[in-house]
């Protein structure tokens, strides 16, 4: 018996049912193929070229000083910064970049809405520098003491330091680039990947000829970090401002 009134509660048609108005199938399936039929797919010479336009982009021009540095400063503290310690400390170091690649990725999104994108670089770009800093303390022989698992404290924490920025950097760009490029982001991140690969082999090859560690290593490559560190992150804030000045412009409208 009560199956059946159950069955039958459940059953009853409710008025926003009973009077809304089942959309024309027919209707939609005749847009959807008319929207297949006028949709082309990209090719690769379309790509190519949109991308080879963004290039000359104002915004894009802001930007790459960011890509290049992404990858330069890769090159630095995973091919000079590790040298100056024994190979048996090497992963364990490094593993501290890792970690805080881990931190800052948590942290930094969170960070970024409510300082911003350009406060938040800064705050990357102070991170590396001290980072630059303790590298240079290091090579001469201060800072060295105590030490821990072989080596000394300050590596752990300019690897710290390494990882934080690094993290900032590269979180920061991808987010811009989803802001300034929505519907271009294939050209966008195409150029991203491209100069950075390019920043990473110019790291690497000019360090041969400039080399940081060894006897006769010198500290040039870390004034040349510094001074395209700080070049990159004025260019990043004055990227970052022009995003913030749409947005508001947008709200204004």
């Amino acid at each position: 018996y009560w199956c059946c009134i159950t069955f039958f509660l459940f059953n009853i048609p409710s008025q926003h049912s009973s009077t809304h108005k089942t959309p024309d199938t027919s209707e939609q399936h005749t847009q959807q193929q008319h929207i297949q039929q006028n949709y082309s797919p990209p090719t690769v010479k379309s790509i190519i070229k949109n991308t080879i336009y963004m290039f000359f982009d104002r915004k894009m021009l802001l930007l790459i000083p960011m890509f290049f540095w992404s990858g330069f400063e890769l090159a630095f503290w995973t091919g000079e910064f590790p040298q100056l310690f024994q190979s048996s400390v090497i992963g364990l170091v490094l593993m501290v970049v890792g970690i805080a690649e881990f931190i800052s990725g948590i942290l930094m999104g969170r960070l970024s809405d409510t300082l911003g994108r350009a406060r938040t670089v800064i705050i990357g770009t102070i991170a590396f520098s001290i980072a630059l800093f303790i590298c240079g303390s290091i090579k001469y022989g201060y800072g060295t003491y105590p030490s821990l698992a072989g080596a000394p404290w300050s590596a752990y924490v300019s690897a710290f330091l390494f990882g934080l920025g690094d993290s900032i950097f590269n979180t920061q760009v991808y987010a811009i680039l989803g802001d300034l490029y929505p519907q271009k982001s294939v050209g966008a991140f195409t150029l991203f990947q491209l100069f950075q690969n390019l920043g990473s082999a110019v790291g690497f090859y000019y360090a041969i000829s400039v080399p940081f560690h060894g006897m006769g290593g010198t500290c040039i490559q870390l004034f040349v970090l510094f001074g395209a560190l700080v070049f990159s992150t004025v260019c990043f804030a004055c990227a970052s401002f022009y995003v913030v000045d749409n947005k508001i412009d947008y709200l204004a409208e």
